[in-house]
């Protein structure tokens, strides 16, 4: 008995640790999707982008800024939609692309792209070339993954924290009554 009871607890405090292990590694992934983009309007030169580039890297909260030109939004565009026969039958029938080339920022971490959209709507270089930034329409999304992230590792520390302490005292209980239970071998033994 006390070493199924040993058994089970351990299995349980495994389960859960590889389960906030799971658990942390599909936020991770969701959150590396998380990006803000930039969409830059026709006036802006080669160089007027690169400078907005290299603005942007130098910011300490930016990971990575990814140029996507007209053309390659265009073909993104058309791989997305290649089922939809009705969208891809009106993008046949233009003779201009509508799309405008972006800049995709990611940043270190999910909380930091308020940071960076303030930097952006504060500077006036920026204001210049971008004609808008997806940061404000999706701001709720990536301000309730940041909350659901929280909760979820404030509950991953709690659950790890109250099974090692029932493990520990399982371990404690049952290591105590084996002694118990043979206390008059070990009198005997001594």
């Amino acid at each position: 008995a006390a070493t199924a009871i040993m058994v089970v607890t351990l299995l349980v405090v495994t389960f859960f640790g590889f389960s906030a292990i799971f658990v942390n590694n599909q936020l991770a992934e969701v959150k590396s999707k998380i990006d803000l983009s930039l969409f830059i309007s026709d006036e802006a030169t080669q160089d007027d982008i690169k400078e907005l580039q290299a603005k942007l890297i130098a910011h300490p909260d930016v990971k990575s800024v990814e140029y996507v030109s007209k053309d390659q939004a265009l073909e993104i565009f058309k791989q997305r939609h290649q089922d939809d026969p009705t969208i891809s039958q009106a993008i046949n029938e233009l003779t201009t692309n509508p799309l405008l080339a972006h800049l995709n920022v990611k940043a270190r971490d999910a909380k930091d792209y308020a940071a960076i959209a303030q930097y952006l709507d504060q500077n006036d270089t920026v204001k210049q070339y971008v004609e808008s930034v997806s940061y404000f329409e999706n701001k709720v999304v990536i301000d309730r993954l940041n909350a659901i992230t929280g909760s979820v590792d404030r509950g991953v520390l709690v659950l790890t924290i109250v099974l090692t302490i029932v493990a520990a005292l399982v371990v404690f209980n049952t290591i105590w009554l084996a002694i118990f239970a043979n206390r008059e071998e070990i009198i005997i033994m001594r």
